[in-house]
C-alpha cells in the first residue's frame, strides 16, 4: 500500500495557503469600505459646518493645498438604485482611487456647467456600475449644493478616446471605470456613464 504522508501534507499546505489568500482578500476588501466610510464621514462633517467653506471644491490645485484640505472630498457620489456612495477626492491619485473616486482635471467642477469627469476603480467603489441602467439617477452632492442628474447614455471605449472628456453645454457627469468588470489584469477598455442634469 502506498505511503499518503506526502499526498495529505501536501494538501494541507494548499488548504493553508487557500484559507491565509482569502483572508487577505477579505481583509482588504473591508479597509477599503474603511477608507470609503471614512472619506464619507469627512465630506458630511466638512458639509456641515456652517458658515466654514473648508475647501474651494474648484481648486484645481491637485498637489499644493495643506494636508488636510487633501483629505476632504470634494464632493459626494449617489445612484441610490446600486446603493453607491462614494467620495469624490480633487485628483486621480491611486491614493484617492483606493479610498473613493477622483475628479479628472481640466473637467468642470461639481455642479457647475459643463462636463464634470469622475474615475474609480472597477473592482472597487465603481463595480456597482455594471448593473447601472439608462435613466437611473445619480447625485452629486459639493459643499456648497447638490445636483440630480439622470444617467442618459452608457459607451464602451479605447482608452485613447477621450471624447468623453469634452465640454458640454448642459450640467453633465461623466463616470468612467475600466472595463471589462471581471477581468484579470489591466482591463483593456473604458467604460463610460454620463448622466445629464434634471431640470
Amino acid at each position: 500500500m502506498p505511503d499518503r504522508s506526502p499526498h495529505v501534507a501536501l494538501e494541507l499546505v494548499c488548504w493553508t495557503v487557500g484559507l491565509l489568500l482569502l483572508m487577505l482578500f477579505f481583509g482588504a476588501r473591508a479597509g477599503l469600505e474603511n477608507l470609503r466610510q471614512h472619506g464619507v464621514e469627512v465630506f458630511v462633517e466638512a458639509r456641515d459646518t456652517a458658515g466654514q467653506q473648508v475647501v474651494d471644491e474648484n481648486d484645481s490645485r491637485p498637489l499644493s493645498q495643506p494636508a488636510k484640505e487633501q483629505s476632504i472630498p470634494i464632493a459626494l457620489l449617489r445612484i441610490p438604485r446600486l446603493s453607491l456612495e462614494v467620495p469624490v477626492y480633487r485628483d486621480i491619485s491611486e491614493f484617492n482611487l483606493n479610498r473613493g473616486a477622483g475628479w479628472v482635471h481640466g473637467t468642470a467642477g461639481p455642479n457647475n456647467d459643463g462636463n464634470m469627469a469622475i474615475a474609480a476603480h472597477r473592482d472597487q467603489h465603481f463595480r456597482p456600475l455594471k448593473d447601472v441602467a439608462v435613466g437611473d439617477i445619480l447625485e452629486l452632492e459639493s459643499l456648497s449644493r447638490q445636483g440630480s442628474y439622470q444617467v442618459t447614455s452608457l459607451s464602451i471605449v479605447e482608452p485613447q478616446d477621450l471624447w468623453p472628456l469634452d465640454p458640454t453645454d448642459e450640467s453633465t457627469v461623466t463616470l468612467i471605470t475600466c472595463y471589462p468588470f471581471y477581468f484579470v489584469g489591466n482591463a483593456p477598455l473604458r467604460y463610460i456613464v454620463q448622466a445629464v442634469v434634471m431640470n
